[in-house]
């Protein structure tokens, strides 16, 4: 009989490397085609969000600033009227007023520090009354120093006023003598006209807002408001608007700094968000009291949606390069497994056929494994061996079919990797030895040895 055995193991890899990158590329192309699309609409989701939270944080923040603004313009609105009343009051009443009105406008100036001086002009521009509040520091100035205002514009838009009415300057710094003062004390003037009881206008009340209280206060809000903000007064005149220069960021311009179709579109609407070019510009109007609508506009460049891409990449940069290796490596574990178990499927398949080939074949035939395990055997060699199929499969090869004298010569030889033609013994189930002569059969099953046995 013939005893052969093979020391190769299943499904060893017999494929071609050209085979493993064909079968790589077939599922890892797919899979980075799924991970861009995944890339690509995570990116656009998060530029959109990005987007619109950008631009509602600055209708929120337009908002506030309309609010605080609304607030701040009716105090000084309301601040101005009272102190006409007052003036106008005690002129009627004394022919000396201006003791009595100098201690109310001390007075009002040390409960109030909004306002860094408090005026009264009379007709020609001549300051008849003025008290001062240098950092909570408040005096009255003296007859000698007082100046003469008639050159300066807000007297001028004041003195036009009618009763009632109140003009507020745009943002500007102010000037003492002819001459900016210093430190930079951003201004804003606010004037109302006074009127006698026979209804002659006899002057004006100025008082001087101090700028510094409502930037601090849109600073809270937007710190970066003035490098965007624009605030425009009912004349159209930019109270506060971005200066890119050295310097401050306030000061006076008569013509509208916004392009002509944005000024023109805002000047038609109430609020609103409107696109031009690369910028956005979002805005509201505020009524002041008997002065006209004040603008708030926002301009927000697209440029800065550049920083959310910046942070994009660095939140999920790592994250996607993590996912291209984990990709990578999986796809070539499944492809060397596909082609492994393609391989074993055919091996398997061809070992089906073989099997069926030797089950109708006239001659013995056993199968065994590379641990000397009988797998199969034919019919003809049981009526041979006189044996059941369960005595055989599943038993060891030496053992049940090697008679005792020669299990440790065939247990050496069957650790050979080839040999043509052996002479062994088979126990028959009578206990009887019989000589045969075996075969070997190699074939295509690099896993199991096939032995077919003959008649002697």
């Amino acid at each position: 009989m013939l005893y052969s055995k093979t020391n190769c193991t299943p499904c060893r890899e017999a494929y071609k490397p050209k085979q493993l990158i064909a079968e790589w590329l077939l599922w890892v192309v797919p899979a980075y085609s799924a991970m861009l699309i995944i890339l690509s609409g995570h990116y656009l989701l998060s530029m959109d969000n990005e987007k619109q939270y950008a631009l509602h944080n600055e209708r929120v923040i337009v908002t506030l600033i309309e609010e605080i603004l609304g607030d701040t313009l009716v105090q000084m609105s309301a601040d101005s009227k009272n102190l006409t009343y007052v003036v106008a009051t005690s002129i009627a009443k004394n022919s000396h007023p201006f003791p009595e009105l100098k201690d109310y406008f001390v007075q009002l100036s040390t409960n109030n520090h909004s306002y860094d001086q408090i005026r009264f002009l009379d007709n020609k521009g001549q300051e008849q009354l003025r008290v001062n509040n240098q950092e909570g520091h408040v005096t009255s100035v003296p007859m000698s120093e007082l100046q003469n205002k008639a050159h300066r514009y807000y007297w001028k838009h004041t003195m036009s006023l009618k009763q009632g009415e109140v003009y507020i300057s745009p943002l500007d710094f102010n000037i003492e003598r002819k001459e900016v003062q210093h430190p930079l004390n951003p201004t804003i003037r606010v004037g109302a006209p006074v009127f006698g009881i026979d209804g002659k206008k006899i002057g004006v009340i100025i008082l001087n807002y101090k700028g510094n209280l409502l930037i601090n206060k849109l600073i809270t809000i937007a710190p970066s408001f003035s490098n965007h903000l624009y605030l425009y007064n009912p004349q159209g005149i930019a109270v506060i608007h971005p200066n890119k220069g050295k310097g401050s960021h306030f000061a006076v311009k008569d013509k509208p700094s916004l392009p002509s179709e944005v000024f023109n579109w805002i000047q038609s609407q109430k609020l609103g968000q409107y696109q031009l070019g690369n910028s956005y510009y979002t805005f509201s109007k505020v009524t002041a009291p008997n002065e006209g609508n004040w603008t708030i506009v926002s301009q927000f460049p697209t440029e800065r949606f550049s920083l959310s891409r910046q942070a994009f990449y660095r939140n999920y940069l790592a994250l996607y390069l993590i996912l291209i290796i984990v990709i990578t490596t999986a796809c070539f574990i499944f492809s060397r497994f596909r082609l492994q178990a393609r391989q074993l499927k055919s091996q398997q398949k061809y070992e089906l056929q073989f099997r069926q080939t030797l089950e109708n074949v006239q001659l013995a035939a056993v199968t065994i494994d590379n641990q000397g395990t009988v797998t199969f055997c034919n019919d003809y060699f049981l009526k041979m061996v006189g044996f059941k199929n369960s005595d055989v499969i599943g038993h060891r090869w030496v053992e049940k079919f090697i008679p005792r004298e020669l299990k440790e010569q065939a247990t050496r030889l069957s650790t050979k990797p080839y040999y043509n033609k052996i002479i062994n013994h088979i126990a028959k189930a009578s206990s009887k030895l019989r000589m045969v002569k075996s075969d070997l059969y190699l074939g295509h099953l690099p896993s199991l040895k096939t032995t077919i046995i003959k008649h002697c």
